[in-house]
């Protein structure tokens, strides 16, 4: 009981972070935090424990997304986030190197961090594509371990970001 509620519930929260930076608003960031701790909690309790780890990634990513602009000036922050981001890499490609983790797993735990990282960045363009393939292998995976309501939710995000992508280049050819 407990394991559906908490499906449902991370599901529509993080769904809801990928509709609100679609339309690029702050509070998509901090949705993005919520949800990265009860996806954590949630990827936990089904014995997805390399999610359970990137959702650390995650949430502190989601952060820097939200003050951003704030820190951009910062010459402390920037380089702390970058090699943030390549230890939890590293630390993935370790974990699937060894056998714990699949490839697919991999490159999902890759293309969600770097996708959040290059969308805090606001480069949007990579960011949502590396979330369409974040999003579409996690689809296949959590439908695998019969998670069917978040893996239609997963299927979702990654139309968002199918979405996000026309979006930058019908803007872009409008301001040709």
């Amino acid at each position: 009981m407990f394991q559906n509620i908490l499906q449902i519930l991370t599901a529509l929260v993080a769904f809801s972070n990928k509709v609100l930076l679609f339309n690029k608003m702050r509070s998509g960031w901090v949705l993005g935090f919520l949800a990265g701790i009860l996806s954590g909690v949630y990827f936990f309790s089904i014995d997805f424990f390399i999610y359970t780890t990137v959702q650390i990634g995650f949430s502190i990513l989601m952060l820097y997304g939200l003050f951003f602009k704030k820190l951009k000036s910062s010459i402390y922050i920037e380089p702390f986030i970058v090699i943030f981001v390549s230890m939890v890499s590293v630390v993935v490609m370790f974990f699937t190197m060894t056998g714990v983790f699949s490839f697919l797993e991999l490159i999902a735990s890759l293309s969600g961090l770097w996708g959040t990282f290059f969308l805090a960045r606001e480069r949007n363009t990579l960011g949502w594509f590396l979330y369409i393939i974040m999003h579409f292998i996690l689809t296949y995976l959590t439908f695998l371990k019969a998670q069917i309501f978040f893996s239609y939710f997963q299927l979702a995000s990654g139309i968002i970001a199918i979405c996000a992508i026309v979006k930058i280049f019908i803007i872009k050819r409008k301001t040709l």
